[in-house]
């Protein structure tokens, strides 16, 4: 399965950004729906996102964040004739407003700010505990004059689903003494990232195709030592065909027996629970495949089994790691389900 990772949570320092700390006697500019520029940087917030961050290590495995982010894009501009250097801070444990991008609830313009105390209220940043979104720059960059680049910055999605937000450039992010502050509108979005596909979907990854092709409830033929039989109670079997379009071999490694759940496909359904079936010492089910080399322009067939819950679900979810075919990502397909009359076989009869 995916490795399941929580994010870590980078804490604000609410230090209070005092303008009589450095010595400036202007006053911050709060610019609502636009760039903002100061000292010779103009930063734009082009757009904003919620998203389920599912990321690829150095070792190929895929690394799966259950919790979506908000994720602000930035347009960062050198308006000078001096060049401006960009320097990423996503790993950053503790910040602050005097170096690191920071996103607020806005402020009331209507009122006069107090500067010397301001304080308003911080949403959290989010750092990723393993792994780099590709979206987010890693390394500094150096800009020329009119030159631009784009970052992403991720915060906790806010408790509201409607508000303003106003997020704030850092000193250090431009040749100023103080923050630039830009104000938008935030409309909570539906979060993107995971595409969940339908039974008979035809999922593509890199030159390999998989496609759930059945969902069945039925006695499963098994083989044990040579003499057949079927299991005791009716089971509910996800059928599936991968398919190699690349120009290379590829390995199809089912591992049915593994005993972690976290090392097999898994059913999501909120309360309902479908745990996957395993048979003991020699019971081998009729069909269902091992290790198999998939040449190019060919195809297997397997399944994967579970027990049935007793009550109906709306909306259960089949997730199956791509690397059980050579691939890099996740599958995903929903389906609905209603326990089944199965008759007997008239073996048990």
């Amino acid at each position: 399965m995916p490795d399941n990772r929580g994010f870590r949570r980078s804490l604000f320092v609410l230090g209070i950004f005092c303008l009589l700390a450095v010595g400036c006697e202007d006053d911050p500019e709060i610019v609502s729906d636009g760039p903002a520029t100061v000292g010779e940087v103009q930063f734009e917030v082009q757009n904003y996102e919620l998203r389920y961050l599912e990321l690829t290590d150095d070792d190929g495995q895929t690394i799966e964040y259950p919790d979506p982010v908000l994720a602000v894009y930035v347009e960062v501009t050198n308006v000078g004739e001096d060049e401006v250097v960009y320097e990423p801070q996503h790993d950053a444990r503790e910040l602050t407003e005097a170096r690191h991008f920071m996103l607020y609830e806005a402020l009331d313009q209507t009122e006069e700010i107090d500067w010397e105390t301001f304080s308003p209220t911080a949403i959290p940043g989010v750092e990723l505990q393993e792994g780099h979104w590709e979206p987010q720059l890693q390394d500094s960059q150096t800009l020329g004059a009119d030159e631009s680049i784009e970052d992403v910055l991720l915060f906790e999605p806010p408790e509201r689903d409607d508000m303003e937000l106003m997020l704030s450039a850092p000193p250090t992010a431009h040749r100023g003494d103080v923050p630039a502050f830009i104000q938008f509108d935030y409309s909570r979005p539906e979060p993107e990232g995971r595409s969940v596909y339908q039974v008979g979907d035809v999922i593509e990854f890199n030159g390999v195709s998989f496609q759930v092709t059945e969902i069945v409830q039925d006695y499963l033929e098994l083989e044990d030592d040579g003499e057949e039989g079927f299991s005791d109670e009716p089971l509910l079997m996800i059928r599936y065909t991968i398919e190699n379009e690349s120009d290379d071999t590829i390995e199809y490694d089912a591992r049915h027996d593994e005993v972690a759940r976290d090392e097999g496909p898994i059913i999501q359904a909120g309360e309902a629970d479908f745990a996957r079936v395993r048979f003991p010492g020699s019971l081998e089910p009729v069909g269902q495949k091992g290790s198999v080399e998939i040449e190019p322009g060919e195809s297997v067939e397997d399944f994967a089994t579970f027990d049935r819950p007793t009550s109906a679900v709306d909306a259960a979810t089949f997730v199956l790691p791509a690397d059980y075919f050579g691939q890099s990502g996740t599958v995903r397909v929903t389906f609905s389900y209603t326990p089944e009359d199965v008759e007997e076989p008239e073996e048990l009869q």
